[in-house]
């Protein structure tokens, strides 16, 4: 999904943020958080009753089974585009995949056990490639030091440079981001330990 060196380098980083800092760092990259098999149903569904009236209105000539045997053409034909590449994701509403990605992001922080350290001072970084989109989930420590509002800016900065299609440079950008915040409120002492892999985990 992303470049080895990229992996090695968001390792570091990690590594680079938890040795000034009490608090960890969990990234996860996501290639998509699902296929989207029911917006393809309904993006075919409606092409294949639109487009044929669409042609009808400019004088094609589609009646009876002509009709009908266009409408399973268009639908099998914008199944397969959909299917098949990443259109279906420029199509899919804002609001969907940011929903989808929050709840993965709980899911693998949960899954990863990011809410089990000891000092409860970690977070998840869940990076969801195809959407273009990130969430940040803090354990009860952070949650009552650091604001929403901060991870939001970090999350809004992220689909900026996104947008551009530079993701490893977003990736890398929003850890930073992170780890800053982390250093600053959570300075390393001497209780503090590693208990969380600093490796990218790809899902």
């Amino acid at each position: 999904m992303i470049d080895t060196n990229v992996k090695r380098n968001i390792k570091e980083l990690i590594e680079d943020i938890e040795s000034k800092s009490s608090a960890e760092i969990v990234c996860v990259v996501s290639d998509a958080t699902q296929r989207y098999r029911y917006i393809i149903f309904l993006y075919s569904a409606l092409a294949a009753l639109i487009l044929p009236f669409l042609l009808m209105a400019i004088r094609v000539d589609l009646s009876g089974a002509n009709l009908i045997w266009m409408e399973i053409a268009i639908f099998m034909f914008v199944s397969f585009v959909l299917e098949y590449s990443d259109v279906k994701y420029l199509l899919m509403p804002k609001s969907i995949k940011k929903s989808r990605c929050n709840d993965m992001a709980y899911y693998q922080f949960h899954r990863i056990g990011v809410n089990k350290t000891s000092n409860h001072k970690a977070i998840l970084i869940l990076v969801c490639l195809k959407e273009r989109f990130v969430k940040i989930v803090a354990d009860s420590e952070i949650d009552k030091r650091v604001g929403e509002e901060t991870w939001k800016k970090i999350v809004t900065d992220f689909i900026k440079i996104a947008k551009t299609n530079e993701i490893d440079r977003a990736i890398i950008d929003t850890i930073k981001e992170c780890g800053e915040i982390l250093k600053k409120e959570f300075p390393r002492d001497s209780d503090s330990k590693d208990e969380l892999s600093n490796d990218v985990v790809e899902i």
